[in-house]
Parts: C-alpha cells; sequence; structure tokens
C-alpha cells in the first residue's frame, strides 16, 4: 500500500506557542505538566483542522495564542462557500483571568474588517491594528462550554469550540448581516 505524501496533513505547532502553552498551565495548576501530558496536548491540537498553532503579540504588548484555521467552508442564505481561512486568537491574559475577552476571530481574506464573523464584531474605534479593536460576541449557546474549557485551562477544547463557533451558522439571526455579504464576496461559490 502507498501512502500518497499530498494527502497527509501537517500542522505547524511554534515553540513559543508550547512554551506559552506550558506556562499558562504552570499558572493555572502550580506544576509544569508532564512531557505525556504536553505531548498529548499537541498531538490533540494537531488533529484539528488548523494549519498552525503560534503567539502573537499585539500592539499593546498583549499576547494571544493564536491558531489559524484551515479553509471554512460555510451554508450562506442557502448557498457553500469556501471563506478561506480564519485566525483564532486567544490572549494569554483571557485565560489566566478566566475571562471571556480578548478574544478575536479574523478572517483571513480581511484582517482590519469590523464585521469578523455572524456572532463576532469587532469594535474598530479609530483603532489601526485588529488585535486593538473592542471585540464584541453573541456566546448563544456555546459560551456555557467554553467557559468550562476556560476554567479548566483545557487549551485544546477552547481551540475546538472556538472552531465550531466559526462553522455552525443561525443563518436566521439577525445579528452581523454585513458579515454574510462580505463573507460571500470574499468566499468562493461551492
Amino acid at each position: 500500500m502507498a501512502i500518497k505524501l499530498e494527502n497527509l496533513k501537517i500542522t505547524q505547532i511554534t515553540d513559543t506557542f508550547k512554551d506559552q502553552v506550558c506556562e499558562i498551565l504552570y499558572f493555572s495548576k502550580h506544576n509544569e505538566p508532564s512531557q505525556r501530558e504536553q505531548d498529548r496536548m499537541w498531538t490533540a491540537l494537531k488533529r484539528m483542522p488548523y494549519d498552525k498553532f503560534s503567539c502573537i503579540k499585539s500592539p499593546d504588548g498583549t499576547i494571544y495564542l493564536s491558531g489559524k484555521t484551515e479553509d471554512i467552508e460555510a451554508k450562506i442564505n442557502g448557498h457553500h462557500y469556501n471563506i478561506g481561512p480564519y485566525h483564532v486568537l486567544i490572549s494569554k491574559s483571557s485565560i489566566m483571568g478566566k475571562q471571556l475577552n480578548p478574544i478575536h476571530l479574523i478572517p483571513d481574506y480581511d484582517p482590519k474588517t469590523s464585521n469578523r464573523h455572524l456572532h463576532h464584531y469587532g469594535s474598530i474605534g479609530g483603532q489601526p491594528h485588529p488585535l486593538l479593536y473592542e471585540p464584541r460576541w453573541c456566546w448563544a449557546s456555546i459560551g456555557p462550554s467554553y467557559m468550562s474549557a476556560l476554567h479548566d485551562t483545557d487549551i485544546v477544547d477552547m481551540f475546538r469550540l472556538l472552531y465550531i463557533f466559526l462553522i455552525r451558522l443561525d443563518n436566521n439571526s439577525p445579528l452581523c448581516s454585513a458579515w454574510k455579504t462580505e463573507a460571500m464576496s470574499h468566499g468562493v461559490l461551492l
């Protein structure tokens, strides 16, 4: 049996991401995760529909754990679109403080848009950088699950839940209909 290398998915996890996650876990659980726990976590992250995990420092010094998703496919107004990848950014301070913000979901097609997702908006407020926008959310039914992962400092589950948030849309929602227009104009009809 031949294995086609073109079908293998390789997710990159940077050393900086690993270091920051271990620091967060040490702070939250008062002990460093064992090598086995770390390996389990990196393996779980690599199995998710993300291409890369890294760290980003915003202009105000906030450190974010960043995951770049694979292309997102969304059903909008009855049609399927490939709207490209998203950058899922969870601030280190939100994890350590057990708070819902700042967390950003930034579409690759237009990082500076304020209409980031059907239920996520970035209030620009004159800020020049998307990580300085004030994130606004409608957490809907995913909020309690995310809070549970946050309180457990379960980094893998946080990224998993935010990915689910990205792909499950309520097209009857009155929220951020401008996002639908942007996503359809930047997306590829499938």
